[in-house]
């Protein structure tokens, strides 16, 4: 939420989720979880992300990739993403 937050881009969001070690274990369960809650269809569904971790969640749940290049991650970590973000504003542009 903080990234959110400091890029004023929360009031976007209806769910921000983490990893929390008791029910969500991982980023894989964490977007599976997701998916599910939301009755979503992985085909239209990205997940943005910048680390391995988020792009594996993708992978393993059928979903397209969306790497931030401007996050804590490396371009290593990421498994074909189907865009590179160099800013936050580049998704609302990618949105529109």
């Amino acid at each position: 939420e903080a990234i959110l937050r400091s890029n004023a881009t929360l009031p976007l969001f209806t769910d921000v989720r983490t990893v929390d070690n008791r029910l969500i274990h991982n980023k894989v369960d964490l977007v599976r979880s997701i998916i599910t809650d939301y009755q979503l269809l992985p085909a239209e569904t990205v997940l943005i992300g910048d680390r391995k971790s988020d792009s594996e969640g993708a992978a393993q749940n059928g979903l397209a990739f969306i790497a931030c290049a401007f996050g804590h991650g490396a371009p290593e970590e990421w498994d074909r993403p189907v865009v590179v973000l160099r800013s936050l504003r580049e998704l609302l542009d990618i949105l529109k």
